[in-house]
């Protein structure tokens, strides 16, 4: 739910920047979850601009630099931090912040 609220506060934003800011990081959720549900990102990322796309590279660049041992280990002591505050998904929540997007665009429409 802290995703989502993020994503609404800063989509909503008077900066334009936090705007993208906020639309980025959801979309790198959509295109993760997009590649492991449908195994379609290729045919989605069609329908995005070239800028954006490269910086979703740029972003997966970046964090590609601490990826190893530490980050692993990391990874796996936050999930399970997670899950021992009732957090049953653990770091897999935040890929929830995408059904609480699309269910937001519904219930505008």
């Amino acid at each position: 739910e802290a995703s989502f609220l993020a994503f609404l506060v800063c989509s909503q934003s008077e900066d334009e920047r936090l705007q993208y800011s906020a639309y980025l990081i959801t979309l790198r959720r959509f295109l993760a979850r997009a590649r492991v549900e449908l195994h379609q990102d290729r045919a989605i990322h069609a329908g995005i601009r070239q800028e954006v796309l490269n910086d979703i590279r740029l972003a997966r660049r970046h964090w590609a630099r601490y990826a190893g041992r530490i980050s692993r280990f990391s990874y796996k002591a936050y999930d399970r931090y997670l899950k021992s505050n009732k957090i049953s998904e653990g770091i897999n929540n935040y890929a929830g912040v995408v059904d609480y997007v699309l269910g937001w665009y519904k219930m505008r429409k």
